[in-house]
């Protein structure tokens, strides 16, 4: 017989799904140690972002593309597929891309929760990661 290796890449035997979706990622830290330094001198050590979770994930639309010979080939179910389309990768582009933001969120937020406490409150931001 012929070796699977070969036939995996035939036009014939191939699958194609496409899938267009949207989700709101959930993107956070764990813990933030703020240490004093001075009078009214802070320092904001925040680690690394992380993946907290997702929300309203749609599925907007699934496009199958199967060869004439496709039911011969392994391939997984749509909702195995569907279930793996957040996986390590996407997190860490999700992380990368809004890297910035996520910053300037941090500083925003720490700021303002330091001088609801201390008007006077300066910060330094040290972030990890």
């Amino acid at each position: 017989g012929v070796p699977p290796a070969v036939l995996r890449d035939f036009p014939l035997v191939q699958k194609v799904r496409l899938v267009q979706y949207s989700l709101k990622a959930k993107l956070g830290v764990d813990a933030v140690t703020i240490d004093a330094t001075g009078d009214h001198q802070f320092v904001v050590k925040v680690p690394p972002f992380i993946w907290i979770g997702e929300a309203d994930r749609k599925i907007e639309r699934v496009i199958s593309d199967d060869g004439v010979l496709s039911a011969f080939t392994e391939q997984k179910t749509e909702s195995e597929q569907l279930n793996g389309i957040v996986d390590d990768d996407l997190k860490t582009k999700y992380l990368e891309n809004n890297a910035e933001a996520l910053r300037n969120q941090a500083e925003f937020h720490f700021t303002k929760l330091a001088r609801s406490i201390d008007p006077d409150a300066e910060l330094t931001f040290e972030f990890h990661g």
